[in-house]
């Protein structure tokens, strides 16, 4: 293949490019309307400047955090590597902190996203209620997991001070319901603002895209194709 050849391949795989990451910001523009199917926050948040983060504010005990759950799961397992997926449980009376605790306690020892469906079929399904400490490390022992470790985590300063801590995330992202999902620390959707599961879902791969074009042409302006400087944000 000739040079001008191959210079009128790349030039054209370049212009294919292109149209299809254009077409990809109008349709998130088009699907988008601010105030009506999400709320831009008062002021955007501290957030991983390296990926998009989207966070779910949720409660165990809630049925429409029930609802959402399998569709949620579902959409979450096929995030693109630039997104990442935090789960955080709320915190809007002291009494929920016993959930709370069970929730981070099964973080750090890697097995919540394993538990998160079963936690909500106890609730939900079987109306088996999980709102005390003896209830939900019996529950959560009885599904396999070591009870030496899990107490030790459910009751040290550290899972206290997170579920703790949520009480402030709650109100620096405005957040008066739950399920919610915030988009890069500046958005919030949720099924209640966009009319259904699937509909907050559709905001939320709009509101991604239109976060992911703005970080692009904020680079391109830098002349920087990545971040230079890592930011690290500390989140429960």
């Amino acid at each position: 293949m000739s040079y001008l050849n191959r210079y009128l391949v790349s030039s054209f795989q370049c212009l294919v490019l292109a149209i299809a990451f254009m077409s990809l910001n109008l349709n998130a523009q088009s699907i988008l309307q601010d105030g009506k199917n999400f709320i831009r926050l008062a002021a955007a948040q501290p957030t991983d400047q390296n990926k998009i983060e989207v966070l779910e504010f949720f409660w165990y005990n809630c049925v429409h955090c029930f609802a959402f759950e399998p569709e949620l799961e579902v959409w979450a397992k096929k995030l693109p590597a630039d997104v990442v997926f935090k789960r955080v449980p709320v915190r809007f009376r002291d009494n929920f902190e016993p959930q709370q605790k069970a929730f981070f306690s099964l973080q750090l020892m890697g097995v919540v996203d394993s538990l998160q469906q079963k936690i909500f079929d106890r609730i939900h399904v079987q109306k088996k209620p999980l709102d005390t400490d003896a209830d939900l490390i019996d529950y959560v022992v009885s599904q396999g997991v070591n009870k030496t470790e899990f107490v030790k985590l459910f009751n040290s300063f550290s899972v206290v001070n997170l579920a703790r801590s949520v009480t402030k995330m709650q109100t620096d992202f405005q957040i008066d319901g739950v399920p919610t999902l915030v988009i890069a620390g500046k958005y919030r959707t949720s099924p209640s603002i966009a009319g259904s599961t699937t509909n907050a879902l559709n905001v939320a791969d709009a509101l991604i895209a239109a976060e992911r074009g703005a970080r692009a042409g904020a680079n391109k302006k830098t002349g920087h194709a990545t971040p230079e400087k890592k930011v690290k944000v500390v989140r429960p």
